[in-house]
């Protein structure tokens, strides 16, 4: 572990040693982390990532961990948090985010300033990275048809810009996710498309009360699917 943390110290990375992880997952489970590392920004996520990548060392890499249900008897050498890692940034076409912003706190933006296609994601637990690589949705909100393109960091250590056809997305699922490639995500940019500022407020307002009504409080569950059904001649998309 010398090797790890005098990388760490050199690169001045935060890191944390011996964690108790019941202590920092969503759901307070999980065993001891022998060193969770914590980079402040894209930059530094790139730097230890192939450094690890680089030299052969296993890691895991945690966002928010929304979606993760660890064993109590789970242990881990190294954990790399993307939680830190949560800026963003509007240009004139599109939001900068790094891997580590919430995805609500992003759909909260695009819909305060009028932009579409986040308004059913303003209470989605989890990070945009996360996000990406689960190609997350609700309803008519999907994470992917944003994308323009991401950084992404492949396991033989070489940095790459992937255009949203490189992750082969489809429901709920990407190249990453169906274990086809390797690697994580760094930061992504997401199209501006202006629309109705009150109008994407209200389908927020109403699918974060259909969500209270229909789906478990978020201690209790890890996430839900949507199926689109027809009655009487209409769709409608019910949760299950």
């Amino acid at each position: 572990m010398k090797i790890i943390t005098d990388f760490l110290l050199e690169q001045d990375i935060p890191f944390l040693e011996n964690v108790e992880l019941s202590k920092l997952t969503w759901l307070r489970r999980g065993g001891m982390a022998n060193i969770l590392v914590m980079p402040c920004d894209s930059k530094q996520l790139e730097l230890i990532c192939k450094f690890l990548y680089g030299n052969g060392i296993k890691f895991d890499l945690f966002g928010h961990t929304s979606n993760l249900y660890i064993h109590n008897s789970y242990n881990s050498s190294i954990i790399v948090s993307t939680k830190k890692c949560k800026s963003f940034k509007e240009y004139d076409n599109y939001i900068w985010c790094e891997a580590g912003a919430h995805v609500s706190t992003i759909a909260r933006y695009f819909v305060d300033n009028g932009y579409s296609g986040m308004e059913y994601l303003t209470n989605l637990p989890g990070t945009i990275g996360g996000a990406i690589y689960n190609n997350s949705s609700c309803k008519k909100s999907v994470v992917s048809d944003l994308l323009i393109e991401a950084g992404v960091l492949l396991n033989n250590g070489s940095f790459e810009i992937w255009s949203n056809n490189d992750f082969h997305f489809s429901f709920r699922k990407s190249i990453f996710k169906s274990g086809i490639k390797e690697g994580i995500i760094l930061f992504v940019k997401k199209k501006k498309k202006k629309s109705n500022r009150l109008l994407l407020k209200q389908i927020s307002i109403d699918n974060e009360k259909d969500r209270r009504v229909n789906i478990l409080n978020p201690s209790k569950t890890l996430g839900s699917t949507f199926s689109s059904q027809y009655d009487n001649g209409k769709m409608s998309l019910k949760y299950r």
